[in-house]
């Protein structure tokens, strides 16, 4: 469970995430993830759920995927190369 707050009182959101973790190979897989959020009155509802949503998506992706394996060379050279998040990895809703 995480939770977060923006600039102090501008909005609050707590995150859940089901997980599943193989103990044999330390692969970490987000199966789903819950969001509650509370900003305000909102103006595009529809915003709020892409900026959330992408939120919890890029999170996964820094936990799970994405690292620097050598701080003295350069070991990807283009974003093909990169590991990130795939479409196939995203959490259900």
């Amino acid at each position: 469970m995480a939770f977060a707050r923006y600039k102090n009182l501008g909005a609050y959101c707590a995150a859940c995430p089901e997980v599943k973790a193989e103990q044999d190979t330390g692969k970490i897989q987000v199966l789903r993830a819950q969001a509650a959020v509370d900003c305000g009155e909102p103006v595009k509802p529809n915003g709020i759920a892409n900026k959330v949503e992408g939120a919890i998506i890029q999170s996964v992706s820094w936990c799970t995927r994405e690292a620097v394996g050598n701080t003295s060379l350069r070991t990807t050279f283009d974003w093909s190369e990169y590991p990130v998040l795939r479409f196939l990895d995203v959490p259900e809703a």
